[in-house]
């Protein structure tokens, strides 16, 4: 499954448990990138009109991380 959550968290926990995992940052935002990546990118190739919604998602969550 490569995508087993919302990157911006919607009621989900998923961000207490990632920062409570302990993982080394460099290497969480090296996986962040990777996922926004596809997320945009499968949005300019199959869902033009979603682009701009991804790449908000996106500042959210570098500026999260401070990526």
């Amino acid at each position: 499954m490569p995508l087993a959550f919302d990157l911006d968290g919607h009621g989900q926990p998923v961000w207490n448990i990632v920062d409570a995992a302990g993982f080394e940052p460099t290497m969480l935002q090296a996986y962040l990138v990777l996922l926004v990546m596809k997320c945009t990118a499968a949005a300019i190739r199959f869902r033009p009109d979603d682009v701009d919604r991804q790449r908000d998602r996106a500042d959210r969550v570098f500026d999260r991380y401070g990526i």
